[in-house]
């Protein structure tokens, strides 16, 4: 949409990539040839755009998650790609068949759900319509294999099936923000040391406030109680509004429930890391210090006491 935003997308994918080169999942080689495939393009661009897509045989959209939007951006798209194009859309929650039904070949259009961040979440769901081709299907379900996801085929039901158990978790979480006080580090950290990959409040930066709180309102709608916390605080979209009037979207804003840096790091993560590295550093070497007086002092006692039977002895 914005002559900035496509930049900043592949500044994002190098600095993605880089980061696997050093830690030695891919090659440096590999990193330069996925970063010089990317063409960012934007809808400034003289109807260039149009020329690309045109040959594509797999088109992914992933505008904000407004129905209207995206049933416009479908029709668009079916305007210039080809008759055996697949129609892909990311969304978190909204009906798949909603979405297709403004399509003029609905069979073509499929769900293809990445889970934030992507380039370190493996999951990818499949979202078929009742009318989707299984051959749809069976494309949407092979690129994503050789993208290394583990994709799994679900139904077009409300929050499909991540969303569906990820709903009430989240409105838990914000619950315990707003009703309860509860830290959102104190909380990121405890679920990190139940062994979960990132915390809820993470999360919904890394996703944004905003994305969250369509797809709370949503699943508050169809899955009802489901959604509401069970120590009080309902679904947590009263939270979740006051944190959006307030400007905080998370990452994307530069900030949300935590503040993040021009390079979408957290702001203060790495200062505290360092500390907590010089902290243990520090311990270490006291214990260190410690055992070699010991040490020290037992040699000593040692030689003493040698020293005092020889003075006997005389």
């Amino acid at each position: 949409r914005r002559r900035s935003s496509a930049p900043r997308g592949v500044a994002a994918v190098a600095r993605d990539t880089a980061a696997a080169v050093k830690r030695r999942r891919t090659t440096a080689f590999e990193q330069a040839r996925h970063v010089s495939r990317i063409v960012p393009l934007h809808e400034d661009a003289a109807g260039r755009w149009r020329e690309h897509v045109r040959r594509a045989d797999v088109v992914i959209e992933a505008v904000f998650e407004d129905l209207a939007l995206k049933r416009r951006v479908v029709q668009e798209l079916e305007a210039v790609v080809s008759e055996r194009c697949v129609i892909a859309t990311n969304t978190s929650a909204l009906p798949i068949r909603d979405i297709a039904a403004a399509a003029a070949h609905p069979e073509r259009v499929v769900a293809m759900h990445y889970f934030s961040p992507v380039p370190k979440m493996p999951l990818l769901e499949i979202v078929p319509t009742e009318r989707t081709a299984r051959d749809v299907c069976a494309t949407a379900f092979e690129l994503g294999a050789r993208q290394g996801k583990t994709a799994i085929v679900v139904q077009d039901v409300p929050g499909f099936f991540v969303n569906r158990c990820l709903g009430p978790y989240m409105s838990e979480s914000m619950a315990l923000l707003g009703a309860h006080g509860v830290a959102p580090r104190e909380l990121d950290d405890a679920m990190l040391d139940f062994g979960f990959p990132v915390g809820p409040i993470a999360l919904c930066d890394e996703v944004g406030v905003d994305v969250a709180a369509n797809v709370n309102a949503f699943l508050a709608e169809h899955l009802g109680v489901r959604m509401q916390s069970g120590g009080g605080g309902g679904s947590g979209a009263d939270f979740l509004r006051a944190m959006l009037d307030n400007g905080f979207k998370g990452r994307k804003s530069g900030a949300g429930f935590y503040m993040y840096d021009d390079g979408g790091a957290a702001a203060g993560k790495k200062k505290q890391k360092k500390a907590e590295k010089k902290a243990a550093k520090k311990a270490a070497d006291g214990k260190s210090k410690k055992a070699d007086k010991k040490k020290g002092g037992a040699k000593s006692g040692g030689k003493s006491g040698g020293k005092s039977k020889d003075n006997k002895a005389g």
